[in-house]
């Protein structure tokens, strides 16, 4: 118990639950910058820097977040913004080689035209429910290795931290005590043993599963970061920063590219499709409209409601803005309904999918 609580006083955000991480604030960005300058010009400034970043954290596409797309943006910013404020910081902040006063300027846009923008240039929206990732950080320095946790902090890991929360990304730490030791060790990690790494992350109950193996050598430093999925899928992210600094924002970046294209859809180019979820063990009215709560609040769906109900098992009609796989995928990110192989019901007329409800009927 002592360690469940450890472990949750380090996650990246204030979660109810491990499983499918809520970002919260989206929309929203805070930006620091000198006192002495006009109010004008720090507005200019704040608006500028707060919606790149909000537009990346919203897509999980920093690649296509540059040019004349990044201009355009930042062009439009000040019509976007649907509140501000300004506070006076009570401490110097270091801006280039100078400790200055400080304020702190909080931005809030309008997600509808954040969404819309990032539609008409034919990028992802990328709702808030969001995996849960459990990072198995390994480094090696001139063939010394060793890994990072809680109890093991590193300079590298609390750069991915800090890049995470900025990508609205939920990553923890495993705790690196006596447990996980003996459950895997460096070199086990560190050769990429995926039965002995999906063992041992079973104890966060995280959704995903990241390894992040990095090697400096006379200056010179080599990244590799594997990606553990679900249903025992595995994807290898291409890393290719030079430079230790860097390894924290690629890293990020790429597991956001990564999240994006399976979760997120792009509005109006990707195809929409009905599918019809068919989901047994639902007794009560309260259970119906938690389900179809939460078919409506996945990302890549445009509206679900009830088209029919046989006892306990209820039908939805689901409009989804992408594949039916994005659907599955997204859907498995929560714990309100859960997938059944296809011979585990009789297939009503034109049903793709069965689903069970895991929820208290009442």
């Amino acid at each position: 118990m002592i360690s469940k609580f450890i472990f949750l006083f380090l996650v990246l955000f204030n979660l109810g639950s491990v499983y499918a991480a809520q970002t919260n604030d989206l929309y929203k960005e805070q930006t620091v910058l000198p006192s002495a300058m006009a109010e004008q010009s720090l507005l200019e400034d704040a608006f500028s820097e707060s919606v790149e970043k909000v537009l990346v954290r919203v897509s999980g596409r920093a690649d296509r977040i540059k040019g004349d797309v990044l201009a355009q943006a930042k062009k439009n910013a000040p019509a976007w913004v649907s509140q501000h404020s300004i506070v006076d910081l009570g401490e110097l902040k270091l801006f280039g080689d100078e400790r200055l006063p400080a304020k702190q300027v909080t931005v809030s846009f309008y997600p509808q035209s954040i969404d819309r923008f990032l539609s008409e240039n034919a990028l992802p929206v990328w709702g808030s429910n969001r995996p849960s990732v459990l990072l198995w950080l390994v480094e090696d320095h001139a063939g010394v290795r060793s890994m990072s946790g809680a109890l093991s902090p590193s300079d590298l890991l609390r750069a991915v931290s800090l890049q995470a929360k900025e990508a609205g990304l939920a990553i923890y730490a495993p705790l690196l005590d006596d447990v996980d030791k003996a459950a895997l060790t460096t070199g086990e990690a560190w050769g990429l043993f995926e039965d002995a790494i999906r063992s041992a992350s079973k104890r966060y109950e995280t959704d995903t599963v990241l390894v992040v193996r990095v090697s400096e050598f006379a200056g010179k430093v080599s990244a590799q970061a594997n990606l553990l999925l679900p249903d025992t899928q595995s994807e290898s992210l291409p890393l290719s920063s030079a430079e230790a600094e860097g390894v924290a924002v690629d890293v990020v970046s790429k597991l956001a590219k990564s999240f994006s294209d399976r979760y997120a859809s792009i509005q109006g180019v990707d195809a929409n499709s009905i599918a019809l979820l068919d989901v047994d063990g639902i007794k009560t009215f309260e259970a119906v409209k938690q389900v179809e709560r939460y078919l409506n609040s996945i990302g890549v769906v445009n509206g679900a409601q009830v088209s029919a109900v046989d006892g306990a098992r209820v039908s939805f009609k689901v409009k989804v803005n992408g594949s039916k796989q994005k659907l599955r995928d997204s859907i498995s990110l929560g714990h309100v309904i859960s997938r059944l192989d296809v011979g585990a019901l009789e297939p009503g007329a034109n049903t793709i999918e069965f689903y069970k409800f895991n929820g208290v009927n009442k």
